[in-house]
């Protein structure tokens, strides 16, 4: 189950979600999910599962997106981009991951055929243990960045087994859907995300 206390960081949670659904990256912002092992950060990207097809979710690690060339391309056509349990790796350089972000026309190349540009629109959701390591004072960075901290571990004999957590979202695909429609509602309504960003947890 997911374990997030504060009022502020579900709604922000839910609006999230509902970006995702939504087919433009105006709001030019990315999710990481904070916490230790146990604490439900990755939980959270099974509902993904309810919510798209597996074609329209890519896996590309910011270090991949960076220095593989052909990367970028994986995430065309894409609603979402999911990485689950993310290392902490070093990041030299940050530009195509901020292009991605903001859905600005980024350049892309598949094998045996010609490079070419497109506008990326997918949202990209990282679950890791620690904070990217990279220099505080990338703040064009930075600030691309919505934190959930999952702070509180699940205790084991209080842990749902994954075979019945998969059936228990695919019971409730419905209410999940109506749920991040609700959060876009909201964010659009808002104009933003109820917690915008935080560079003081998002670096550590």
């Amino acid at each position: 189950d997911l374990v997030i206390p504060e009022h502020e960081k579900q709604r922000t949670l839910q609006e999230f979600w509902g970006y995702c659904l939504w087919p433009e990256a105006s709001y030019k912002r990315g999710l990481m999910n904070l916490g230790e092992t146990d604490t439900g950060k990755s939980t959270v990207g099974r509902t993904l599962d309810q919510l798209f097809r597996p074609d329209d979710i890519a896996h590309v690690s910011p270090k991949r997106l960076q220095e593989d060339k052909y990367a970028p391309a994986n995430l065309e056509h894409k609603f979402v981009n999911f990485v689950d349990e993310l290392d902490s790796h070093e990041i030299n350089k940050t530009n195509k991951i901020k292009e991605a972000i903001s859905g600005d026309p980024m350049g892309a190349e598949r094998k045996y055929e010609q490079a070419y540009r497109f506008k990326p629109k997918c949202k990209h959701i990282f679950a890791l243990n620690k904070a990217l390591k990279l220099p505080r004072a990338n703040n064009a960075f930075w600030n691309r960045w919505i934190t959930i901290v999952f702070e509180e571990q699940i205790p084991e004999d209080e842990q749902v087994p994954k075979n019945e957590m998969v059936a228990r979202f695919e019971a409730e695909a419905s209410g999940i859907l109506n749920w991040a429609l609700d959060g876009l509602d909201r964010l659009r309504d808002q104009g933003g995300f109820t917690i915008d960003h935080s560079v003081d947890e998002t670096y550590q």
